[in-house]
């Protein structure tokens, strides 16, 4: 009887401890830490059976135990999303739209395309425009909107660091960094929506689901890997609207 509630005491720790690393954890590290968890818990279980005498039940959790570590190097967690190091969604993305430019980032290779909405090169993607182009563009946005000044200049210190960094020394009209000084504009009118879409979450994401989008996206755009306070904070602030929506109860 003693074994047994000591044996429900290590499963009810293990599990508390797994709820915590679920939580928190990057899917990468969650698919390791979970072979390797998944392997020690049926492991022990199977060394409590055996030392119990119950041999016919310690032998196949012994097996499962081994199918974790040597699975033929395939998870036995492959066949859910974002564990077995397959990745949840391939192509997903994110989007952040100004009254001038609409800016897609992609979720694996952090790469930022975008498409002008207004003016001269209406319609146009910034990847076809040489950098001249892009900083006659970048002094219409400058005079007209301050969020698509900065959200341009996110991507012009991401794809063309060494020339912006240049015009910027250079010129007396652009901003000290692309780091969204240059707006100052209100936060709090992000939507649900638009959250959703900055993250590339559908309209019945969780909560888990969101903080991984948040997680990696972060880790392809936060300022000391190349992308800058203002894509972080818009990121952020995303993650914040789609959590409370989901605690005050009603559906994002």
């Amino acid at each position: 009887m003693i074994g047994w509630i000591v044996l429900g005491l290590f499963l009810l720790i293990a599990l508390l401890l797994v709820g915590r690393v679920l939580v928190n954890a990057d899917p990468k590290a969650l698919a390791k830490g979970l072979r390797i968890g998944g392997a020690t818990i049926f492991g022990l279980i199977a060394t409590f059976f055996a030392l119990t005498g119950r041999l016919a039940l310690a032998s196949p959790l012994a097996i499962l135990a081994t199918l974790f570590l040597r699975g033929g190097g395939r998870s036995p967690f492959s066949g859910f999303p974002g564990l077995g190091g397959h990745k949840p969604s391939p192509g997903q993305h994110s989007e952040i739209s100004t009254r001038f430019l609409r800016m897609v980032l992609d979720h694996d290779s952090g790469e930022m395309t975008g498409t002008i909405l207004e003016g001269a090169y209406q319609g146009v993607g910034l990847e076809t425009l040489n950098f001249s182009q892009l900083t006659e563009i970048y002094k219409e946005f400058e005079e007209n909107d301050g969020e698509s000044t900065t959200l341009l200049v996110a991507y012009l210190e991401r794809v063309h660091a060494a020339e912006w960094s240049a015009f910027r020394n250079t010129s007396a009209g652009a901003p000290g960094s692309g780091s969204g000084q240059s707006y100052s504009g209100s936060e709090g009118a992000m939507t649900p929506e638009e959250a959703r879409s900055i993250l590339g979450l559908g309209g019945r994401a969780t909560v888990m689901e969101i903080k991984v989008a948040h997680k990696k996206l972060m880790k392809k755009m936060h300022p000391d890997q190349g992308g800058s306070t203002y894509l972080a904070s818009k990121i952020n602030r995303a993650k914040e609207i789609l959590l409370d929506s989901i605690n005050q109860g009603p559906s994002a």
